[in-house]
């Protein structure tokens, strides 16, 4: 036998041995599965310390430690010696072939040496002033390690801390420095004059100052002639020149300022400066706004918060005068108010309106409006009469038992039947808004103010909320096709039984896709898709209303025309104006 021929099969023998060993070690350090490489590591570490810990020596050296700190002395040598020493060398498997091993072969740098050993924990929590005096610890951190207290004082450091660089002495000075040349800049932000300029608060403050000099007491029926003004009509001091000039303010809300100003008939110029520097100085309207109407300064408006001011209004408005002779209409006209403003601000339905609903909802701006106008028809926001009494006709034609509450059937009978049962059913199921009727299964005035509302007005983002909940019934914040298809197979059997053509629910679903812009495969919609889509009213109409469904179809070019110059801008607006024209004939010819 050759020598080649002899050595192959040791060769062979030695890859043999050398691929088992490789298998072995692939399976001691392979990760399980179902693990991540975070939790197997965190695993393996914990295996390694129960070794270390369930050594003899090892708590024999710890106990030692531990003793020795407690008696407030120098911790034993040999017990230091038996830490270095420690037996974790032994209950330690050999490092993964892929992490990174400690050199050995490199002496411990001396405490004399110019060469900069790693950082210690005294190095890291505690600095040296330049005088050196040690500094305090800064807060947070921790103090020196537990080796460090128990070392001898005269015994060599464990592990020398290197010097303190220079560079980190002198930064402290240098950052006193910094700090009192920025405590000399001017500041560019002032939370105090953030949102109200200096100069307009001057304004308002000298405007106090002319009237509280001519009336050093003032009362709210003073009157005075506006200074500087070519009018000679006289005007109301605190209603015209303070509240609508100082505060910035609806005049109607004079009457609860001077209350909080002062509990006499009489208000001082230092009663009402402390009122203004504590409640309003420095804040824009929507803040002054609810500094006001919201008692003991909470901060927000709950829905009984604006029932005061209203009633004042109604009290001193002209155009609401002929409401002073019946006081149940005065009644359901604020609360009318109080809802469709709540309506347009209260996005979340909490009952609850903070400054930003306040600013969103131009509550401030319309307040003013209706504080300044004779004609409250004229005001399309919140506060038209003509609004309201077609609200409580409908509401009145549907009460059918007059008890003020509506019941399921009463409300199917909305539109000349034209919204789906399963629409009405869902409504009653409180989804889009709980009830505030007291009585279960029935909805009370102020939740038929929310829902004919949202039905008159299908595109505005409340209303738009409001049907998109009784679309989504499993509530995730998308409509399905099944969701689709529930509500849409109603409409389809009545206008079969109308004698219409037949319409599928996939054809019906894929021109809806169509029109909000999904694409024919989506297999959901959102409520901001069926937003964007500049329809909202027609998504919501196939599915609930069938004669509004209708109406679109035949809808006439020229009342489109008619209707982009009209004054009533929005949906709502047209409506109730073409209803009350209707109310008033029906009225005439009686």
């Amino acid at each position: 036998m050759s020598d080649v021929q002899a050595k192959a099969p040791l060769a062979k023998a030695g890859l043999q041995r050398t691929y088992t060993d490789s298998q072995s070690a692939d399976k001691m350090f392979a990760r399980p599965r179902g693990l991540s490489g975070q939790q197997y590591s965190r695993s393996k570490l914990n295996e390694l310390l129960f070794k270390f810990l369930s050594q003899d020596e090892t708590l024999e050296t710890v106990k030692e430690l531990f003793e020795a700190a407690k008696k407030g002395g120098p911790a034993s040598i040999v017990a230091m010696q038996n830490l270095s020493d420690s037996p974790m060398k032994k209950a330690l498997p050999e490092m993964p072939p892929s992490s990174p091993k400690v050199r050995r072969d490199k002496p411990p740098i001396s405490p004399t040496s110019t060469a900069s050993p790693p950082a210690t924990n005294h190095e890291k929590y505690e600095a040296i002033d330049p005088d050196g005096t040690p500094l305090p610890l800064s807060p947070g951190l921790s103090p020196p390690s537990l080796v460090t207290q128990l070392q001898s004082p005269g015994q060599t450091p464990i592990m020398s801390p290197r010097p303190i660089p220079e560079q980190i002495v002198l930064g402290s000075a240098r950052l006193d420095e910094l700090r009192e040349e920025a405590a000399s800049l001017p500041a560019i932000y002032d939370p105090a004059t953030f949102r109200k300029p200096p100069m307009e608060t001057t304004a308002e403050l000298q405007m106090a100052e002319d009237v509280f000099a001519q009336f050093p007491q003032l009362s709210l029926e003073d009157t005075m002639n506006i200074p500087g003004g070519g009018s000679q009509v006289p005007v109301y001091a605190f209603r015209d020149l303070i509240m609508r000039g100082t505060c910035q303010l609806p005049g109607f809300f004079a009457p609860p300022v001077f209350r909080a100003c002062t509990q006499s008939y009489k208000v001082t110029k230092d009663e009402f400066l402390a009122f203004y520097n504590s409640k309003l100085r420095n804040k824009d309207a929507a803040e002054r706004f609810i500094e006001v109407l919201a008692p003991d300064g909470k901060g927000w408006l709950g829905f009984d918060d604006f029932i005061p001011p209203l009633e004042i209004l109604l009290d001193s408005h002209p155009g609401l005068e002929f409401l002073k002779t019946t006081p149940e209409f005065q009644t359901k006209f604020v609360r009318t108010v109080i809802c469709r403003i709540f309506f347009m601000a209260d996005e979340f339905c909490t009952g609850r309106l903070e400054a930003r609903h306040v600013r969103r909802a131009e509550l401030v701006s319309a307040f003013k409006e209706v504080d300044q106008t004779e004609d409250v028809n004229s005001l399309l926001r919140f506060f038209s009469y003509e609004h309201f009494y077609v609200i409580y006709c409908k509401f009145w034609e549907l009460d059918r038992d007059h008890d003020h509450l509506l019941s399921e059937t009463d409300l199917a009978a909305y539109g000349n039947y034209s919204l789906s049962t399963r629409c009405v059913e869902r409504i009653f199921q409180e989804v889009p808004r709980r009830f505030t009727s007291g009585v279960p299964g029935m909805m009370g005035f102020e939740d038929f103010v929310w829902f004919i509302l949202a039905e008159e007005d299908k595109n505005q983002l409340p209303s738009q909320r409001y049907w998109f909940s009784i679309a989504d019934r499993d509530g995730d914040g998308f409509t399905t096709s099944a969701d689709f298809e529930y509500f849409f197979e109603e409409q389809r059997e009545r206008l079969r039984r109308m004698g219409h053509e037949d319409i599928t629910v996939s054809d019906a679903r894929c021109q809806m896709q169509d029109m909000v812009g999904a694409g024919a495969g989506a297999a959901r919609l959102s409520l901001s898709q069926i937003r964007d889509s500049g329809m909202p009213g027609n998504y919501y109409n196939v599915l609930f209303n069938l004669n509004k469904l209708m109406a679109f179809e035949q809808r006439d070019p020229y009342t489109l025309h008619y209707d982009a110059f009209a004054p009533e801008q929005t949906d709502w607006d047209r409506w109730a104006r073409v209803e009350y024209d209707r109310l008033e004939a029906l009225e005439e010819g009686r």
